[in-house]
């Protein structure tokens, strides 16, 4: 695991990191002290994760952050409680779970498998690959859930994009 930026000097004195390592289980922290602001943790600092695939099974993250990437992983599940504009999501192979209450952009550089979109009054769009076929479910009240133009959808795809929440709208797109 590595913190880095290039605006923020004495990273070790501002960020404290910990890791608890169980059987079955790996949490990693990445606690913020008072002498960097919030706002400057979200633009400056990059927390980047490697973890052998052989070790993986399931992940949660949780985060607040200007932007997130998960890439390169395959697992049974991926559940991202991540408070931030934008996420990408690349070469993800798993039923990846997004929850939030803020506006996100969501692109999706593949698709394999399903991907739930759990939000609260909020407006999110989300990028599919072109040609790509999948499946566009909707639930919950006052939600909806527009195709664009470059989505092929099918009813019968295993890959499934679906909206759950109250009062939120989902666009998919294809690029």
């Amino acid at each position: 695991m590595r913190v880095v930026s290039n605006t923020v000097a004495n990273l070790a004195r501002h960020f404290k990191v910990s890791v608890d390592d169980r059987p079955k289980r790996l949490d990693v922290q990445v606690r913020r002290g008072p002498g960097v602001s919030e706002t400057l943790a979200k633009d400056d600092v990059t927390v980047i994760i490697w973890v052998p695939q052989r070790y993986v099974t399931t992940v949660e993250c949780a985060a607040k952050a200007h932007e997130a990437h998960v890439r390169g992983l395959t697992c049974d599940g991926l559940e991202l409680d991540v408070r931030t504009p934008r996420l990408n999501l690349d070469d993800v192979h798993a039923h990846v779970e997004i929850n939030g209450n803020l506006d996100m952009e969501v692109d999706c550089a593949s698709i394999d498998g399903r991907i739930d979109v759990n939000q609260l009054s909020s407006t999110s769009r989300i990028t599919v690959p072109k040609g790509v076929s999948i499946a566009v479910l909707t639930h919950g009240p006052r939600t909806r859930t527009i195709v664009g133009a470059g989505v092929r959808q099918d009813e019968d795809s295993p890959n499934i994009v679906e909206l759950n929440g109250v009062a939120s709208e989902l666009i998919v797109e294809g690029r």
